[in-house]
Parts: structure tokens; sequence; C-alpha cells
């Protein structure tokens, strides 16, 4: 007879039987997946530690630059003139009076009647030759002998040294060309212009007569470039460019006005060097807050975090306290505290004294840059201490590839465990199908005999 479920035939209760199995069987499953789930955890974990280490070496490597330090602030009490210093400037004050501003020489052609009118038969090449010798060649077909072609021909060359702009005048003949030279000061200006015919029985005369420069009688108007004229402290200084470098050492003035006065002031800045150390304090304690959330116990609820007693985290930790709390050399300043850095004994971070800090930039940073950012200060002990576990081959990515390599492995145990169980499963259901069905023919045989027997019973009472 056919059995439509297992137990259908005995009566037993072998489709539960064989659920129950499963369920014990699948155990081992729930063992392996524990086990991704807290290798991912503690992956994860390792992920988090990563980004903020990787932040604390970026703070700590810029908080040991020594150019960190040692920068200067120039500030002008007037108008027309900017100022910038360099970590090179000495603190001071200079009166500066702008005398003139640097000027371009400007070329202006003679008016013309239009400005498209060809003025040569042929080709021509124009020689502009700068003050400093350079020469540039450009050569002009006939057709663009204009003024605007010349025109487009010089800027189109690049490195002429000049620049050309037509010019509408509103006159009779309106229409000039007006060549500029491209840097401010004699040493920019154009020396010479020279026109020459490139194929025989070129007529380049109108365009001599126009632009020819420097070498004789010239039509063009000039107005002539000027250097740049300063007074520091009384003391003449001159200047190709309205940007003036190194006048004062370590500062750049930008001249916008002629005319213009002050005092340019020149004062030790610890701005920068704050802000790094303030944006190290802030990563410093990014870090102790990741490894408190992830390697602490928490008592009240009882339970660990996925980092706890992790070797890794613990010795990352104590790595880079030892960095922190160690002073470099014999200097004036030899702790954190002394420049107003102090750490909180129940959570390990630090704090900031932002007056005291201050103060400290203000009146020794020689011995700040000293115990922070000189060779063997804290700064670089830390980045060093920190790129031993955030770099791509360190500490963390080894550990980290060992948890990839131990999540695989568990992948191929699941996978065979699932099989065997499988397999297994399979072996039992197969041996409670039998079994039903020899019961079910067990239970049929006897109902047969007793039935038989029932019979028999019954004839032998009638006689």
């Amino acid at each position: 007879m056919a059995i439509s479920s297992i137990g259908a035939g005995s009566g037993l209760p072998l489709d539960q039987l064989l659920d129950n199995l499963r369920s014990s069987e699948n155990g081992a499953l729930k063992l392996i997946r524990a086990r991704v789930s807290a290798v991912q955890t503690r992956l994860s974990g390792y992920s988090a530690i990563r980004g903020a280490i990787e932040a604390l070496h970026a703070a700590a490597a810029t908080l040991s630059k020594p150019g960190t330090f040692g920068t200067a602030k120039a500030s002008f009490n007037g108008e027309g003139l900017a100022a910038s210093a360099s970590k090179d400037a000495s603190p001071g004050e200079y009166r500066i009076e702008v005398i003139q501003l640097a000027t371009r020489q400007t070329l202006v052609s003679p008016g013309q009647a239009e400005r498209d009118t060809t003025l040569a038969n042929g080709a021509i090449s124009l020689d502009i030759t700068l003050a400093d010798g350079s020469t540039q060649t450009i050569a002009v077909a006939g057709r663009d002998t204009s003024l605007r072609g010349l025109a487009n021909a010089i800027n189109g060359a690049g490195k002429a040294g000049v620049n050309a702009t037509l010019i509408n005048d509103g006159g009779a003949s309106p229409h000039r060309l007006m060549l500029t030279a491209s840097g401010t000061g004699p040493e920019a200006a154009i020396r010479a212009i020279s026109i020459s015919a490139m194929d025989p029985g070129t007529d380049a005369s109108a365009v001599q007569s126009l632009l020819g420069f420097g070498t004789g009688d010239s039509n063009l108007a000039e107005t002539q470039a000027r250097r740049a004229e300063i007074l520091i402290n009384g003391i003449a200084v001159a200047s190709q460019g309205n940007t003036v470098k190194d006048a004062i050492a370590g500062v750049t003035l930008t001249l916008a006005r002629e005319g213009s006065s002050g005092t340019l002031t020149v004062a030790r800045s610890g701005d920068t060097a704050q802000n790094a150390i303030e944006a190290f304090v802030n990563a410093y304690n990014g870090l102790q807050g990741v490894i408190r959330s992830l390697a602490s116990y928490d008592t009240e609820n009882q339970v660990a975090g996925p980092l706890t007693g992790d070797s890794l985290a613990r010795g990352m930790q104590a790595e880079i306290r030892k960095a922190l709390n160690s002073a470099p050399g014999d200097g004036a300043l030899r702790t954190l505290a002394q420049i107003g850095i102090t750490t909180n004994p129940a959570d390990g971070k630090l704090s900031i004294d932002s007056g005291k800090l201050s103060s400290a930039l203000r009146n020794s940073q020689d011995e700040v840059q000293a115990l922070l950012a000189n060779e063997g200060g804290i700064g670089g002990r830390i980045a060093s201490a920190a790129q031993r576990y955030s770099k791509s081959a360190g500490l963390i990515a080894q550990a980290s590839d060992s948890m990839s390599a131990r999540l695989k492995e568990l992948d191929r145990q699941y996978d065979a465990a699932a099989a065997r169980i499988d397999t297994r499963m399979e072996g039992y259901r197969k041996q409670f199908v039998q079994l039903d069905s020899t019961l079910a023919s067990m239970s049929s045989v006897s109902a047969y005999l007793t039935q038989q027997l029932s019979m028999l019973g019954r004839i032998g009472d009638k006689r």
C-alpha cells in the first residue's frame, strides 16, 4: 500500500521524530554561525579602530612637522598693500610707503580708417625683440596683414611677450593697434619691432611704417614701463613687479595703490600650531573612545564588547599612551601638562586649557616645538607608533586578513557540515520510510490473522 507521509502507515509520529533529528543535527550549524558572527563583529571592530588610528597618524604627522611651528603673521594697518609672511620672517615693525606701482609698456599705432584693410600684398614676418634680448618671429600671410590679422597673429604666437588689442578712438581714423608688454617693468618691455617681406615682390613698407619700433623713427606712441618703488623705513626699494618678495626677509608685499602708506607688523603666530594641536587631541580622543567602546566590559549589563580582551587593541592603546608620555631631550618643557594638555584618568582622553596653550605658543613656541615636533618629539613618536598599526601591511591589516581567512574557513566548514547533515537526514528518512512500510505490513497481516481467527471461532461455536 502507498504511504502518503512518514508515519501514516504505522501510526507513529515519525515526521516529528525526523524534524527533531534535523533540529539536533543543525546544532552544529548554529555553532558555526555563531562563530561567523563573532569573527565578523571582531572584523568590524578592527575596521573602526583602523579608521581612528589612521586619523591619529595623520594628525600626529602634521604636528611633527617643523613647518607647523614658527610661522609668522604679517598685517598692514593701511590700504593699498597686502602682506604675507613665511616662517623665515622675523618679528618687527616697518613703515611702508608706496611711491609708484610697476606698469607695463604700451605701444599704440597711428589710426587707420578700417581694421580689415590688407596692409601688405604678400606674406611678411614680424620680429619682436624684448628687453632681455629674446626675439619672437611671427609669420603673417598677405590676406591677414590687416590690423585685425596682425592682432590675431601676435596673440596667437603664445610666447611673444606682448599682447595685441584693437582700439577704436572714435576719430576720423579710429582704428588703432595697441601692443602691451606681458610683464611689468622695463625688463619686460619691447626693445624693437621689425617687419620684413617673406616673398619677392611683397611690399611690407606700410606695416613697417605702422609698427616699426626701436631702429629709428617710429610712429608708435609709447607709454614706458616703470618699476615699482617703495620706501621701507626710509630705504628706497625698486621692484620689476608689484609683488615684492624678500625686500624684508620672509615677507611678500603685494602693491595695489600708489601713495598708500602705513605700518607693517610681523609677529609670531601660533594659530597654525594651535589648530594642529587641537586636531591631534581630537584624533587621540577619538581613538580612545573607539577602543573604549569596543574593548571594554559593560558591568551594568554584563555584556562584553566585540574586542574585549583583544591583545591587538590593548597593545595599541598602551603603545600610543607610552609615546604620549615620553618627553624628548632636556628642553624646558617636558610634559604636555606644562602647555595646558592634561589626561582624564577616568577615560584616558585629553583636554586642552586653551589659554595656557596660547600663552605657551606665544611666549615659548620654540620649546613647544621641541616637545612636539622636533626629532624625538611626541608628534613623531605617536605618528611612528600609529603607522605600525595603520599602514597597508600593518598590524591591523594582518589581523584583518587573518579574520577574513577565518571567515572563509568557517564558510567551508558550514558547507561541509550542511552536506553531511543532509546525507545523514536522507539516511534517516529512508530508514523511517522502511520502518513505516514494515509496520504498516505487519499491521495489515495482524488484522488479517485476527479476522481469520475470529471467523474460525464462530465456525467452532456453530458446531
